[in-house]
């Protein structure tokens, strides 16, 4: 197959939309597609490519992030919705039940290709930083769509083959154990309609244009522990710390403890033993590459590239160590309380990792990566009204603040960021919140 090395963001969202329905091997089935986006500008057209999957665990209940807006009359898009969600679980604090109400929904117009408008949940707004006195307004995800920055893609799940209600009805395939979290989020790991498989369709992407040729750095980074969904054949995830960046044997240096250097010297001299006995030798060996890697990332998160500063972040002569400073400009703030941001704690290592790796005297050497960063809670049943709110300030700022931070490094045409959720919820409310259910909307910025 002949790679496509001018694919552009729309073609590869157009391109995706129509893999989430492909029959027989699965969903992402063909992952050629995915491929030649991935692999665009190897060779003839050299440059940088990265993936980052932004999961959203627990099944967000997406059909409150974007929302039919068209008018109140009976008969609406928005009077479908509004009746659909409006089973009462709280009288006293929601007496519309699951629905947002008509103007709390930040209007974005008619998208291009629709014939109705479509509104997002308030929490997508722009968001404003104080500095010195001054407040400043930094995108949400509102703006990064209006803009044609992010898109949507409705109704995205796992499949076994197309199916429709009288289908489903009558038994026919659908993947395994559907409703169940551990069951669905290990589907969208692994891109195919059944559980059986042992390598994740990020994975499988890396081992079809990557072969193993990664010099240093593996290609898959996750900033938010282990998942299938970056393991290949040929590829294994390298795991991160959104804090401290390399995984580190603490208290094996100088700079943490009073013995650390010795410590340090005497594994060295271990290690370079060697050992006839083979399990002993591909411990060694591991441990080895292990620890020369984390000596790697660690001086290049220290170099020049790695001090990622944005808009967001303070500046001048009371700047914090760059390295340590996590949030643009303290805690998410939301219904009168300081919240700390989780997810933009983890891109911001990754756009770190993305700067480093972009520059070839940072000495990483990887122009293709799949990056993984979690963000938890959006299990939220009877806490919705509450919790969603939260969650999804810290995925519209975490994703305003990277496609920042994507500009001050010029990587916006190189990146793509995607949303995973196990599942979406069901429209009624079962008395308590909205329950399991199967497809939902899933948000992809960048490229």
């Amino acid at each position: 197959m002949t790679m496509n090395t001018s694919l552009s963001r729309r073609a590869w969202l157009g391109r995706s939309g129509r893999l989430a329905a492909a029959v027989g091997g699965g969903w992402l089935g063909r992952l050629g597609l995915l491929g030649s986006a991935l692999a665009a500008g190897r060779g003839s057209q050299p440059g940088y490519r990265a993936l980052v999957c932004v999961y959203l665990a627990g099944g967000n209940d997406s059909f409150n992030l974007l929302v039919p807006r068209d008018s109140q009359a009976a008969g609406s898009r928005y009077d479908t919705y509004r009746l659909s969600r409006g089973g009462v679980f709280d009288s006293s604090s929601n007496p519309l039940g699951l629905a947002l109400g008509y103007g709390q929904l930040l209007d974005v117009g008619i998208p291009l290709g629709q014939t109705s408008a479509f509104g997002l949940h308030p929490q997508t707004a722009d968001y404003a930083v104080s500095r010195n006195g001054q407040n400043y307004l930094y995108p949400g995800l509102r703006q990064l769509f209006g803009d044609g920055k992010l898109a949507f893609v409705a109704n995205v799940g796992p499949l076994v083959e197309p199916i429709s209600r009288t289908d489903f009805n009558a038994g026919a395939p659908r993947p395994p154990q559907l409703y169940s979290h551990n069951d669905q989020e290990l589907l969208w790991n692994l891109g195919i309609g059944d559980n059986l498989a042992v390598t994740g369709w990020g994975g499988r992407l890396l081992d079809r244009i990557d072969a193993g040729g990664h010099p240093s750095l593996p290609p898959c980074i996750s900033v938010a522990g282990n998942s299938r969904f970056q393991i290949g054949a040929s590829v294994f995830p390298y795991q991160m710390s959104a804090s401290l960046g390399a995984a580190q044997l603490l208290s094996f240096d100088a700079a943490t403890t009073l013995f650390g250097e010795q410590r340090r010297v005497a594994l060295q001299a271990l290690l370079d033993q060697g050992s006839t006995h083979l399990l002993q030798d591909e411990y060694r060996g591991t441990l080895l590459r292990s620890r020369e890697l984390e000596q790697l990332i660690r001086t290049a998160l220290s170099s020049p590239p790695g001090q990622l500063f944005t808009p967001y972040d303070y500046a001048g002569p009371t700047a914090p160590d760059p390295g340590m400073s996590f949030y643009p400009d303290g805690n998410l703030r939301l219904f009168g309380e300081d919240y700390p941001n989780r997810l933009l704690d983890q891109l911001r290592m990754v756009a770190r990792m993305i700067r480093v790796s972009r520059d070839a005297s940072a000495g990483i050497n990887q122009t293709r990566q799949i990056y993984y960063v979690r963000l938890g809670g959006f299990d939220t049943h009877g806490d919705q009204m509450t919790q969603q709110p939260l969650l999804l300030a810290q995925l519209s700022q975490a994703l305003g603040w990277f496609w920042q931070a994507l500009a001050e490094m010029g990587a916006q045409d190189e990146v793509v960021a995607f949303t995973m959720s196990e599942f979406g919820r069901t429209l009624s409310s079962n008395g308590d919140g909205s329950d399991h259910a199967w497809g939902g909307v899933q948000a992809v910025l960048g490229g």
